[in-house]
């Protein structure tokens, strides 16, 4: 089976609630959204050197151990972030998918296993 798993470490930002209206049509990611975004690519060159995108359809296991009770469980920033570290082609192959929410205010991070169907 081919998979991948890695760790990011730092807070997940909801991709919904991360947002910043600019002007009519125009909204961007807030600053601490690119922020993560950034750490986030650059956490996970290492694990991806070497290796070529998944290509058939996946599934997605994520535990999100985030800084606080008050963040929604939202996984989508991180599945973009997933595509544009090349995990997989696009997050449109992903058919199935498990979010478990914990709480470690010292050490948030997301743990996934990303892998082929």
């Amino acid at each position: 089976m081919k998979e991948f798993k890695a760790t990011v470490l730092g807070n997940l930002q909801s991709k919904a609630n991360s947002r910043k209206f600019i002007r009519p049509g125009l909204i961007i990611k807030s600053k601490v959204a690119l922020e993560f975004e950034e750490s986030a690519l650059l956490q996970l060159k290492a694990p991806m050197r070497g290796r070529k995108p998944l290509e058939g359809n996946v599934a997605c296991e994520f535990e999100v151990y985030y800084q606080s009770r008050r963040s929604d469980l939202d996984t989508s920033l991180i599945r973009d972030i997933l595509q544009k570290a090349g995990v997989y082609l696009n997050d449109r192959q992903i058919v199935q998918v498990l979010e478990t929410k914990h709480l470690d205010k010292s050490n948030s991070r997301v743990e996934m296993l990303i892998y082929e169907l």
